[in-house]
């Protein structure tokens, strides 16, 4: 029974055991419970009492005070007494053990409960000065909103546009008119005046308002090479015009559109689509098409001519388009043709060979001031008996009857503006006349011709002609009515037509023929050259992008321009009248008195003065004025008739230069009438470096044509400052027995290609050959072939088609064969010191040096 007692005990002290084991737990789960809660208050306490860490504190003990009482009451202290002492002993270490941890769990959280309201107020702080920011960007947006940013633009059509807006900063507060059109010194303000007002500039419409797209760089697992790709085109994007062409301007975002939308190499932005556009054409022909096209994707919306005329809209396929058809920079799409107007055969009319009288012709030069063809119709008609006999012997050799009559307009710019530039007034007081004798030989030769000839020096009249010009100029071309075949016109007159009708088209462009004294080089002519130009900008002349043998030239000044000439004046063929003994006399060549004031060395005069008479022709001043700056021994004539200077130049020995004018018709006039030319020289050469004359020409240099292409014995080119050269010239002329007889050029044989040297143009190349660089043959050596042909070693060597002034040839360098891709920079007077030319040669008649055998 002991035994079974024994067990039962154990038994059910061992089932009493576990039931009180479970309550022990159930207590722990309590106090895990009532800990959580007062977690829970703490959080509520700390919304409304950040600041009270001692409240929390006290609050926190009291609440576990009443943790441990609770646990306490449960126990029971009574049932203490069911237990032995060891059971108790035990209860209450683990009682001790709990209340410890607990403790120390409180004065962590505690802790905690501190460091949460410091960091919660500094991060409160912080964030305060982030707001503080971010209401002042807001601010600055809000201020910033609706102001417009305005750049001076660079438009070819508008090349002085820079220059006024800059001298518009500085003097708008001058003159009350500027203020009162609106100008208030902004830039802004200054670029609407100078082109409603004043035309000086090109109008563009300007987005007020515009918000900034803010783009990050896509993590697309989809699009793993879209960072690399972006990284490269932040380092290279403007190496290729193709990029800016389809809108890439250097932001992030323009680099994430085009990487999506054309190359797919990035996800599409979101609310865009991809592209279903022309790709841009790459023809040699068509060499800046792709760099038109850019320009055309930032610049299309500038004026609504674009999308309302020419159907622009802002896809690479509507430039296109428009640049193929319309301005003729690119190639045209697949199926797409020139529109091209219909010739009537009623309007095509035969030349009016008939024409003899003079008073028809004179009667056509009508302006709006007569002084402005004063001088033109007096040589016209002193003129008019040699056309008369030039031309029956020109028929005598040309059947001109089947010919074609061409409706021709001349309108001559520098007569234009004659209130400003006095050009027509000045030529009657011993002003400049080399363009108006120019001029007076263009009319006269084509109304001899039988053509249909309008002679402008107004632009009513070139209205008149043309017809009606828009009442705002635009930036796209205007339509130009069918009704003219020809325009000759000078720099100055082309630049009205520009500012009054704006991009001319190049359907008319190719009919303009310009009068020009000194030339223009290919660099100037073409508007998209990159490279730097000695002397600065190219000034108010060129940058027209025409075919350089549209420049009619005064002196063949570079074979790249084509020589028009003059008509050089002797005594009338018809009066067989005896000729003058010729006297030991000597006429100056300067009839303006500004030329002898500017003139430091006059001691080379009395050199030729010990020889011959020195007579002169000034005026421009007072009598007393001119006396002032003319030596003693000089006899003064002032200003005469043509047929008084001629009468001189038939008595004279020596035609004397002054330096000045640099260029003209009179040496010649002094050659053909049997005069010997002083030619002064120039050390260093003047150019547009050293001399402000040259500094806005579209040349780099003169021509020395009576050096070349005349010379001894007939000219004598020295250092007029060099008093010992000058006296042994005049001791050559005196010496001379026959001075008037001209001796026989050699005939043109022969077209010649020729390897020039390193550093050498292609006219020294020419030139020092015996030849004259012709052109019109660039075209048929410029290729791989005809460089490996003639000596350059081109099949071992790599090939660049490049645009350049000094193709065809050979760099060597690194080297390279150089092939031209751009027609209009072909030029006989570009060099390099690295590169070899190859140079299109041809022989010439010297003093004709226009003129060949198949001419």
């Amino acid at each position: 029974m002991t035994g079974d007692r024994s067990y039962a005990k154990n038994g059910g002290f061992s089932g009493w055991m576990k039931f009180r084991l479970s309550s022990h737990r159930i207590g722990i789960i309590l106090i895990v419970l009532s800990f959580v809660w007062g977690m829970y208050l703490i959080r509520i306490q700390l919304n409304d009492r950040q600041s009270q860490s001692e409240f929390l504190k006290a609050k926190i003990i009291a609440l576990s005070k009443e943790y441990i009482d609770a646990i306490a009451k449960e126990k029971g202290l009574n049932a203490l007494g069911d237990y032995d002492d060891v059971e108790v002993q035990e209860m209450k270490k683990a009682t001790a053990i709990l209340l410890q941890n607990m403790l120390a769990r409180i004065k962590n959280l505690e802790k905690q409960v501190e460091d949460v309201i410091l960091n919660s107020t500094s991060e409160f702080q912080q964030l305060s000065k982030q707001i503080k920011s971010l209401n002042r960007t807001i601010n600055n947006i809000n201020r910033t909103k609706g102001e417009i940013i305005c750049e001076i633009p660079n438009n070819a059509a508008f090349p002085d546009c820079g220059d006024k807006v800059k001298w518009m900063l500085e003097n708008w507060k001058t003159e009350p008119r500027f203020a009162q059109n609106g100008v208030n010194g902004s830039i802004c303000s200054i670029l609407v005046y100078l082109s409603e007002v004043e035309n000086w500039c090109p109008r563009r419409r300007i987005k007020i308002g515009a918000t900034q797209e803010v783009c990050s760089v896509p993590t697309d697992p989809a699009f793993p090479h879209c960072p690399g790709k972006i990284k490269w085109m932040e380092q290279f994007w403007k190496s290729d015009s193709k990029f800016t062409s389809h809108g890439v301007d250097g932001s992030l975002c323009s680099f994430i559109t085009y990487l999506s939308e054309v190359e797919n190499f990035c996800p599409l932005r979101l609310g865009r689509q991809a592209k279903k556009d022309c790709v841009i054409p790459v023809d040699k022909r068509f060499p800046d098409c792709g760099n038109k096209i850019a320009w055309m994707s930032q610049f299309w919306a500038s004026d609504p001519c674009y999308e309302k005329d020419h159907g622009v809209n802002g896809t690479i396929c509507s430039f296109i388009v428009y640049l193929s058809e319309v301005e003729r920079w690119c190639p045209l799409l697949p199926g797409r043709t020139l529109k091209e107007k219909e010739n009537s055969p009623t309007l095509i009319k035969k030349p009016d060979l008939s024409r003899t009288n003079v008073v028809d012709l004179l009667n056509i030069l009508v302006t709006d001031k007569p002084v402005k063809f004063e001088w033109i119709k007096r040589r016209i008609e002193q003129m008019w008996p040699h056309w008369q006999a030039a031309f029956a012997s020109m028929k005598e050799r040309i059947d001109l009857q089947n010919t074609v009559q061409k409706r021709i307009l001349i309108h001559i710019g520098v007569l234009s503006n004659e209130d400003k530039m006095h050009f027509a007034k000045e030529a009657t007081k011993g002003g400049p006349l080399g363009e108006l004798v120019q001029w007076s030989d263009v009319i006269a030769s084509l109304y001899m011709l039988g053509h249909d000839v309008t002679v402008s020096a107004d632009l009513a009249t070139v209205q008149r002609v043309l017809g009606s010009f828009a009442k705002a100029k635009k930036q796209c071309p205007q339509e130009m009515p069918d009704n003219i075949d020809l325009v000759f016109i000078d720099y100055i007159g082309l630049r009205e037509l520009s500012v009054k009708i704006g991009t001319l088209l190049p359907q008319f462009k190719c009919k303009l023929r310009i009068v020009d004294s000194f030339g223009t080089e290919a660099q100037f002519n073409y508007n998209l050259f990159k490279e730097n130009i000695p002397g600065g900008s190219m000034g108010a002349y060129g940058r027209h992008n025409l075919d350089l043998r549209q420049y009619q030239t005064m002196f063949p000044h570079s074979p790249d321009n084509s020589f028009l000439g003059f008509v050089v004046n002797t005594s009338p063929p018809l009066k067989a009248a005896k000729r003058t003994r010729r006297k030991a006399k000597a006429l100056v060549y300067g009839k303006h008195v500004g030329m002898w004031q500017n003139l430091q060395n006059k001691g080379f005069l009395e050199v030729i003065n010990k020889y011959v008479e020195v007579h002169a022709t000034v005026g421009g001043g007072s009598e007393s004025e001119v006396a002032r700056h003319l030596p003693n021994f000089v006899i003064n004539h002032g200003v005469v008739s043509q047929a008084e200077v001629h009468k001189l130049l038939n008595e004279s020995m020596v035609f004397v230069g002054l330096g000045f004018p640099y260029e003209g018709p009179a040496p010649l006039e002094a050659i053909a009438n049997g005069c010997f030319f002083i030619n002064p020289k120039f050390n260093p050469p003047r150019n547009r470096l050293n001399t402000p004359f040259f500094k806005n020409k579209p040349t780099l240099r003169q021509h020395p044509y009576c050096e070349e292409f005349i010379g001894s014995p007939h000219v004598y080119t020295i250092d007029v400052n060099v008093l010992s050269e000058v006296e042994e010239a005049m001791k050559e002329i005196v010496l001379k027995e026959d001075f008037c007889q001209h001796k026989p050029w050699p005939p043109i044989k022969a077209l010649v290609p020729v390897q020039g040297e390193a550093g050498r143009s292609c006219k020294e190349v020419c030139l020092s050959k015996g030849m004259v660089c012709e052109p019109e043959f660039f075209s048929k050596i410029n290729s791989r072939d005809s460089l490996t042909e003639n000596g350059y070693p081109c099949n071992t060597s790599a090939v660049e088609e490049v645009p350049s002034l000094i193709a065809p040839g050979y760099r060597q360098n690194p080297p390279a064969c150089i092939v031209q891709t751009q027609a209009l920079l072909f030029s006989c007077t570009g060099t390099s010191p690295s590169t070899m030319r190859l140079c299109p040669c041809r022989k010439f008649k010297k003093g004709q040096v226009a003129l060949c055998e198949e001419c």
